[in-house]
């Protein structure tokens, strides 16, 4: 067996590179086993994710941990074909573009490894197809509004398109939307994922002292 003894300086540097891998304060962690004293609150948004009609909330101050804590509940649930959706909210963000690109991101994948289906050979019902065509097409102008049921049929039908269950999809910074309509929309939606029985799940993260906030 041949080995080589490194110096001094490389030694410090290899354990440099060791410590940038481990101690990433200002990036979400992914693995459980590096989340540290969130157990419990862990355990209640698997918990909400698993139960029928149920989207965990995960609220508190900047930099405890709230998208880490997101993250590492959605891979936990999500199917192992595929990553959870992850989407960061922005104040000029509507619904519609909400609903848009999720949308998108599960209808590629819908196509991958194999020639991308037209929209009309997904099965979807025709008021579905012209919505997901408009989400599509109009990159320019995506549609700001998109009625919260017709949301719900169309992930659900993708979803089950798709063939990957379950699929969580995170929400991120959802305080930053000042939209008193957004937030109203959003409400019906959850409520209408719950009735449906959905397979898409989602996981909603702000800041905020309180759930109601």
């Amino acid at each position: 067996n041949y080995f080589r003894l490194s110096t001094d300086s490389e030694h410090r540097e290899s354990l440099r590179d060791k410590a940038r891998k481990i101690f990433v304060p200002s990036s979400p962690i992914r693995l459980r086993d590096q989340l540290r004293g969130r157990e419990q609150p862990l355990e209640r948004a698997l918990e909400a994710l698993k139960t029928p009609g149920r989207s965990p909330f995960i609220y508190g101050d900047r930099g405890v941990g709230k998208t880490s804590l997101a993250l590492i509940a959605a891979f936990s649930v999500n199917s192992s074909r595929s990553e959870p959706i992850y989407i960061a909210c922005h104040p000029r963000i509507t619904f519609g573009r909400l609903i848009a690109q999720i949308a998108k991101r599960i209808r590629d994948e819908i196509g991958v490894g194999a020639k991308q289906k037209k929209i009309t050979e997904l099965g979807l019902k025709t008021s579905l197809v012209t919505l997901m065509t408009r989400l599509e097409t109009e990159e320019e102008k995506l549609p700001t509004s998109v009625d919260p049921n017709e949301a719900v049929d169309l992930l659900d039908t993708l979803m089950k398109r798709a063939g990957s269950s379950p699929r969580v999809v995170v929400v991120d910074e959802v305080d930053t939307i000042p939209d008193p309509t957004f937030r109203s929309d959003l409400a019906f939606f959850i409520k209408q994922l719950g009735d449906h029985g959905a397979q898409v799940k989602f996981i909603f993260a702000g800041i905020a002292s309180n759930v109601q906030e």
